[in-house]
C-alpha cells in the first residue's frame, strides 16, 4: 500500500463513530469484535512501517492486518479482532492492548516494554524473541478456553497425524470448547484445567492416536524417558514452569511445552522446545529439569488421584492412518451433549447447564438485594472467567462451521444452526454482558450497578436456554 494511503487510512479510523455492538444486525465469527457501522473492513490492510504512535483503535476488525516495523508507541487497540496479524519488528512500547483478539498474531522481534496486555487471547500466537522490559500481562489468556494446554495439544496431534486440524478441531475433540464450570465459592476462578475428561486421552482417542500420561517419576527416569521417547519418534508434551516473563497468574505457574528435539553437545545435552506464546527455546538438561519439576497439572481431570504430579510427560504414539475427520463429528457432538447436561458436581463447581443456571440465579440474587459485598464477589466473574467462555463457546461454533463443510444433509444444516448459536452465546458474554467491575477508578452509584447485575443474569439465562436447546438438538439427531 503506498505511504501517503496508508496515513489516510490511519487518520479515518480515528474518527470513525464509537462502535456500540447492541446495534448490530448480526454477530461475526471471530473474538470480542465486529466490523465498524457501514461494513467496513480492515481486514488485511498494510500498515507496515506506519506512524502510529499515541493513535487509539476501538473495536476494529483488524485481521491479518500487517504491521512490520509500524511505530505504535503509546498506542491502545481496545475491543479489537486482531487474529492472525503481524506485528514483527514493531514498537510497541507503552502500548495497552485490552480485551482483544490476538489469537494466531506474530507479535515476533517486537519491542512490548511498559506495554499491559490485558484480558487479550494469545491462542497460537507468537512472541518470539519480543523485548519485555517492563511489560504486564493481565487476565491473559493462552488459549480461548483459558487452559495453557490447547497450543501444544494442537501441535502434537498435527505432528502425530498429519492432519492440518485447526485449533478449534482439537479442541472440539478435546472437549474444551465445550467445557465450563461455575465455581460456587470464588466465582473469579476459572479452573483452567479439566473436570471432565483428560483432554489429550479423549482428542487422542478420537484422532487415532495412542497417548501415554506419565508423571511422578524420578529425576532421572523421567529425563531417561523423555529423551527414549523423542530418539524413538514419538510426540512429547511436558508441562513446564513460566516464570519468566511472568504472562500467568499465580495459579497458573505451569504451561504445556512440546518437546522439539535433543541434541548431544560437548556440554551435555541441549533440549530444544516449542514454548507458547514464546515459540522456540534452548534450555540444557539442568534447565530442563528445574522447569519441568513441579509438581504442576497433569491434565486428568480435578479430583483425580494423579491430577497434580511432577515431570509431567505425555507421549504421543504417531500414526499413518489418521482416518477421515469427517469420521470425528458424530462422537464430538456427543461429548459436547454430555458435558452440557453433565448432571455431575466436582466439589464447588458446577458444570454446564446446571452451573449457568446457578450463576444467573447469583448474579440476579445480588442485583435484587442491592447486596454491595455480594456483586463485589461475584463481579469478577466477569473478568477471565467470561471471557474464556466467550473463547471457548467461540471456537465451539468455528468447529461446527467446519464440520459442516464435511457433514451431508441433514445434519450440515443442524451443525451450521448449532454454529450460529455458539457464535451468538459468544456474541452475548463479550459484547452484552456489562461491566460488572468498574475500570480505572470510575464511580458507578450502587442503584446502577444492580441493575448491571441483573441484565447479567438475563444474559446468561439466554446463554443457558442456547445450551439447552443446542443439547436437544444432538440428542434428536441420535
Amino acid at each position: 500500500m503506498h505511504a501517503m494511503k496508508r496515513q489516510v487510512l490511519l487518520i479515518a479510523m480515528l474518527v470513525l463513530p464509537v462502535y456500540r455492538p447492541a446495534e448490530a444486525q448480526a454477530p461475526v465469527r471471530d473474538d470480542a469484535t465486529r466490523v465498524p457501522p457501514g461494513g467496513q473492513s480492515l481486514v488485511g490492510y498494510d500498515f507496515a512501517q506506519a506512524q502510529a504512535a499515541g493513535m487509539q483503535f476501538e473495536r476494529l476488525d483488524l485481521r491479518d492486518s500487517k504491521w512490520q516495523g509500524a511505530d505504535l508507541r503509546g498506542s491502545r487497540f481496545l475491543g479489537c479482532n486482531v487474529q492472525g496479524a503481524d506485528f514483527s519488528g514493531a514498537s510497541l512500547r507503552g502500548a495497552i492492548i485490552e480485551d482483544s483478539n490476538l489469537a494466531d498474531a506474530v507479535i515476533a522481534d517486537a519491542d512490548l516494554s511498559g506495554a499491559l496486555l490485558r484480558g487479550v487471547n494469545l491462542a497460537g500466537a507468537s512472541l518470539a524473541n519480543c523485548r519485555l522490559d517492563g511489560t504486564s500481562f493481565q487476565y491473559v489468556r493462552l488459549s480461548s478456553n483459558g487452559g495453557t494446554h490447547g497450543t501444544a495439544l494442537t501441535l502434537a496431534l498435527r505432528k502425530a497425524t498429519g492432519l492440518s486440524l485447526s485449533r478449534p478441531w482439537t479442541n472440539a475433540l478435546s472437549g474444551d470448547a465445550f467445557c465450563f464450570t461455575y465455581n460456587t465459592e470464588l466465582p473469579s476462578y476459572w479452573p483452567c484445567r479439566p473436570y471432565y475428561q483428560h483432554p489429550v486421552l479423549g482428542a487422542g482417542r478420537l484422532a487415532g492416536v495412542q497417548v501415554e500420561p506419565c508423571s511422578d517419576l524420578a529425576p532421572l527416569d523421567a529425563y531417561t524417558r523423555l529423551k527414549q521417547a523423542v530418539v524413538q519418534g514419538m510426540v512429547c508434551m511436558i508441562g513446564v514452569r513460566l516464570a519468566e516473563p511472568r504472562i500467568l497468574d499465580a495459579d497458573q505457574p505451569s504451561v504445556w511445552a512440546l518437546v522439539q528435539n535433543i541434541e548431544k553437545a560437548n556440554e551435555g545435552d541441549q533440549i530444544e522446545l516449542l514454548l507458547p506464546p514464546l515459540g522456540t527455546v534452548r534450555w540444557n538438561e539442568a534447565e530442563l529439569k528445574g522447569n519441568w519439576e513441579g509438581p504442576w497439572q497433569t491434565l486428568y481431570p480435578a479430583g483425580h488421584p494423579n491430577s497434580r504430579g511432577k515431570y509431567p510427560l505425555i507421549i504421543i504414539t504417531p500414526t499413518t492412518s489418521p482416518g477421515d475427520p469427517a469420521a470425528h463429528i458424530a462422537p464430538v457432538m456427543d461429548l459436547a451433549s454430555r458435558m452440557i447436561a453433565d448432571p455431575r458436581t466436582y466439589g464447588p463447581l458446577l458444570p454446564g447447564l446446571k452451573g449457568l443456571a446457578q450463576l444467573a440465579e447469583d448474579l440476579r440474587a445480588a442485583g435484587s438485594q442491592h447486596n454491595v459485598e455480594r456483586m463485589g464477589r461475584l463481579g469478577a466473574w466477569s473478568l477471565y472467567p467470561r471471557s474464556s467462555l466467550a473463547g471457548a463457546r467461540l471456537e465451539a461454533s468455528q468447529f461446527c462451521t467446519e464440520a459442516a463443510a464435511l457433514a451431508q444433509e441433514p445434519n450440515r444444516s443442524m451443525l451450521l444452526q448449532i454454529a450460529a448459536m455458539f457464535e451468538t452465546e459468544a456474541t452475548l458474554l463479550q459484547d452484552v454482558f456489562p461491566d460488572l467491575v468498574p475500570q480505572d477508578g470510575q464511580q458507578v452509584e450502587a442503584g446502577e450497578l444492580a441493575a448491571r447485575f441483573l441484565t447479567a443474569a438475563e444474559v446468561i439465562e439466554q446463554v443457558r436456554a442456547s445450551e439447552l436447546r443446542i443439547a436437544g438438538l444432538i440428542e434428536n439427531a441420535g
